[in-house]
């Protein structure tokens, strides 16, 4: 068969304790919170799948852990298509140092659904979303953590946007989706959910983001020569790859917390 339940229910806890909760969805109460927004593509979920997705995201059990509640998106349609499903956060009031966290998962480890987390401060149309936060081409097959921070709009009103844009794939799921403040900087840990990088593959530039504050940004090719380096004293750090030769690079961002490499793809 094509698509399989299978999902092993690994749960990868943050370094890092909070000090405030500025905004939490567990999707514990079995439905989709009414205080989201969600945008629906012209694509009919295959028969196999149809009846557990009458709305662009639903609210199913986790295949595993049936206690635990989950956001659900499908890619898996009939004639094959590519997803366009929107699950919008209602406003959050950003204060300082905020980091937004979540978990996912692709539901097959054969067709792993990938996709995008936006932000805007406008409003909760799709044009409203101009930041990309986060963008992963093939989400794992076993929960992840994941994180960005969200230092750059503090002070403002933002909606947060959890985008399934993958083609002719399964379901995705979506967990856990806080906004919250570090208790101290010495809770931030370098390990590899500190730090994403994204687009990958990437053409003319990649972000980097960081829940800590980026001291530098090193690009190196496959024979360990540096071919871009940037100093930086943000968490987010905007790096030029037009330049570069297609293939596959390491993107080494040092943070006070310590160095965290990722591969990444230049087309």
């Amino acid at each position: 068969m094509k698509k399989f339940y299978i999902l092993l229910a690994i749960l990868f806890i943050g370094k890092f304790s909070f000090s405030q909760v500025i905004f939490q969805e567990d999707f514990e109460s079995g439905v989709i919170p009414t205080s989201f927004t969600m945008i629906n593509d012209n694509n009919t979920p295959n028969s196999q799948i149809a009846s557990l997705f009458p709305t662009a995201w639903a609210n199913l059990v986790d295949v595993e852990d049936t206690s635990n509640n989950v956001a659900s998106s499908p890619s898996w349609f009939t004639p094959a298509a590519t997803a366009d499903r929107w699950l919008i956060t209602p406003s959050i009031a950003v204060t300082q140092n905020n980091i937004l966290s979540w978990k996912a998962v692709a539901r097959d480890g054969s067709w792993r659904d990938g996709y995008s987390v936006k932000l805007s401060t406008t409003g909760k149309t799709k044009a409203d979303f101009t930041v990309n936060l986060f963008s992963i081409t093939k989400e794992d097959s076993i929960w992840k953590s994941r994180n960005v921070s969200l230092s750059a709009y503090s002070g403002q009103n933002v909606y947060i946007a959890f985008v399934n844009n993958s083609n002719d794939m399964f379901i995705l799921d979506v967990d856990n989706i806080k906004v919250a403040q570090p208790s101290s900087v010495n809770d931030i840990t370098a390990d590899n959910n500190s730090i994403s990088v994204y687009p990958n593959p990437a053409k003319d530039f990649i972000t980097v983001n960081s829940i800590a504050t980026i001291k530098s940004v090193k690009v190196y090719n496959t024979v360990g020569q540096v071919v871009i380096e940037k100093l930086v004293k943000d968490n987010v750090a905007k790096i030029a790859i037009s330049e570069l030769k297609s293939g596959v690079y390491f993107v080494a961002t040092e943070t006070e917390k310590g160095i965290v490499t990722k591969k990444i793809n230049v087309l």
